[in-house]
């Protein structure tokens, strides 16, 4: 071969060299634009699920007093649960007060519903954790004879628990 050839042989290989550097850069940023986007889609999901959870209440169809044995009886049981004043308690997800719970007995059939909870990593969380203690409340009273149905509440993100969570309480005129 002459010189020529071996110039315009090592000028091909490195033009496929730089072209194949270009694609690899245009393939990963079109790939991680692609996994951020489903990331932030699966996010979402999830954040609609957790907040749905949250919304949903316990109506126990007694008094007051039947209402409070109900409830005392699933969270006297239950480790991760800390009274916080009068018919008001706390749910450790992550932290001590991640969730608030209260039985509200004023209305003509005491509710149970959680009247704050706590982002963490920027999403809702936790909502499995409160299914999980409606469902022992539900059973307990269904076996003391209490009927009990599911109403709804709304809550709305209301101060920043740190840079990047927020709080979320029981949404005004719910």
């Amino acid at each position: 071969m002459s010189g020529n050839s071996y110039f315009f042989l090592m000028l091909g290989i490195l033009v496929v060299l730089v072209v194949l550097w270009a694609l690899r850069r245009v393939l990963r940023s079109k790939i991680g634009e692609a996994g951020e986007r489903a990331g932030a889609a699966v996010a979402e999901k999830q954040a609609a699920e957790h907040l749905d959870l949250y919304s949903r209440t316990a109506v126990l169809a007694t008094d007051a007093a039947g209402a409070r044995a109900v409830v005392e009886q699933v969270f006297g049981k239950h480790r991760r649960i800390t009274a916080a004043g009068e018919d008001q308690w706390t749910l450790e997800f992550i932290e001590p007060q991640d969730i608030h719970l209260r039985l509200d007995t004023t209305a003509s059939q005491p509710v149970l519903y959680v009247t704050q909870f706590r982002e963490h990593n920027g999403q809702p969380i936790g909502g499995g954790d409160w299914r999980k203690i409606r469902t022992k409340v539900t059973q307990a009273a269904q076996s003391a004879g209490v009927p009990v149905t599911e109403g709804r509440i709304a809550h709305q993100r209301t101060h920043p628990a740190d840079a990047q969570n927020w709080v979320w309480s029981v949404q005004q005129g719910a």
